[in-house]
């Protein structure tokens, strides 16, 4: 990644630029420390602690918002009923 064309740096440490970067504005620094802790925190409750021994997943999305959220199951279609008329996969001529 570019930062204002100034210094090059990997994706991972944009949280760090962007917190040096609002430490050179004059800004507090607690709210950047307070989005990292939570993102690493995040990150280790999804997707360290349940590959671990007796590890289990502590977030899980609340029924409610899979139910408003995901897509409506697709309706399975009968072979037989489609349109077209043609007799495919019978053996008669």
């Amino acid at each position: 990644m570019n930062f204002f064309g100034i210094i090059s740096f990997t994706a991972p440490y944009l949280p760090w630029v962007l917190l040096l970067f609002s430490l050179l504005l004059g800004n507090s620094a607690m709210v950047d420390f307070c989005g990292i802790a939570a993102g690493h925190l995040y990150y280790f409750l999804d997707s360290v602690y349940p590959n671990q021994p007796y590890g289990f997943r502590v977030l899980k999305t609340p029924a409610f918002l899979k139910r408003l959220l995901d897509p409506a199951p697709i309706p399975r279609v009968d072979v037989q009923d489609r349109p077209g008329g043609f007799e495919w996969g019978n053996n008669e001529n």
